[in-house]
């Protein structure tokens, strides 16, 4: 199977109460994930973007506490999701990314596992 996510950034850099997401794994061309712990107004969020640098479109299903959404996302084009951590969403966790795309006339399918803290 080939790879079609190259790279998921995961890994927490925290400044003061913001923390930004540092790189943690390259792999082959075409998807790029993110993962970012923000801060708004004292209230933290989880970001997940996806971005799509391949050719053809795909579609991505992001699986974090309290949500489980789907998006098509265009070549060239990323989708985001912020999810609001606290009020009964755990400030740290686990999700999943997971990203399908026809890739040479075959429906391939890869799964990231991210971890998040905003303690």
């Amino acid at each position: 199977m080939k790879k079609i996510i190259s790279a998921i950034t995961a890994a927490m850099l925290t400044i003061g109460a913001l923390a930004i997401a540092t790189p943690s794994q390259a792999l082959e061309p075409g998807v790029t994930v993110i993962t970012q712990v923000r801060e708004l107004a004292g209230t933290p969020y989880l970001a997940v973007r996806v971005l799509n640098d391949s050719e053809t479109s795909l579609r991505a299903r992001v699986e974090a506490p309290v949500v489980t959404d789907v998006k098509t996302v265009e070549a060239g084009k990323n989708a985001y999701w912020s999810i609001r951590l606290g009020r009964g969403v755990p400030l740290s966790g686990e999700g999943e990314v997971t990203i399908q795309q026809f890739v040479d006339g075959t429906l391939e399918k890869e799964t990231v596992t991210f971890e998040y803290d905003a303690n």
